[in-house]
């Protein structure tokens, strides 16, 4: 595309980077996947497991819009599961079948595998992480605290809302907002 002089989004290129990723995790955790056309179903997936009856499609932001509630008509053939992998949750589609997963929860997964090393577990799991807070500027309630901690330790007095809100360095006050109800 970039050849052709498409220019990417960032939104693109995010989606493209945690769809490889999430190949690289289900491939660890599932085995040998099928990509893009299946037999009895009418459009591209991103990753099926035959075996398990199981397709995985890589989203970075669960939502809602008429394309994906088509998609999930067309994936959920009978018999098989569906599963969203999401780095963000905004909207949940409640429909026998489906089940959306989250960093968290994919994380928990991985660790779970008794057939992956360790050393390999520990790099899926980083990256999982880093993609989630990097990307997306997500960031678990114990990252915040000790954020919140090192400001404090490192400037000598209690951080302000102020000083967060000027300063891209720290996550912004609404992250924590957002987890813990107030700043």
């Amino acid at each position: 595309l970039k050849k052709a002089g498409v220019r990417l989004t960032k939104d693109y290129e995010l989606w493209r980077h945690w769809q490889r990723l999430t190949g690289e995790i289900v491939e660890a955790l599932y085995g040998t996947y099928y990509k893009n056309r299946v037999e009895g179903i009418d459009g591209l997936v991103d990753f099926y497991f035959p075996k398990k009856r199981l397709i995985i499609d890589a989203m970075t932001t669960s939502y809602q819009a008429i394309q994906k509630e088509s998609e999930i008509r067309r994936y959920l053939i009978p018999g098989h599961r569906l599963e969203f992998w999401c780095l963000h949750k905004i909207y949940e589609y409640k429909v026998p079948r489906l089940r959306y997963r989250y960093p968290d929860e994919i994380i928990r997964l991985v660790n779970k595998a008794k057939h992956i090393p360790n050393k390999k577990k520990n790099k899926l799991i980083e990256r999982i992480q880093n993609k989630a807070k990097e990307e997306l500027g997500f960031y678990t309630k114990k990252e915040l605290i000790e954020i919140l901690i090192d400001y404090g330790l490192e400037k000598g007095k209690k951080p302000t809302f102020r000083a967060f809100a000027q300063n891209s360095k720290y996550p912004s006050p609404s992250t924590y907002k957002r987890l813990f109800g107030s700043w």
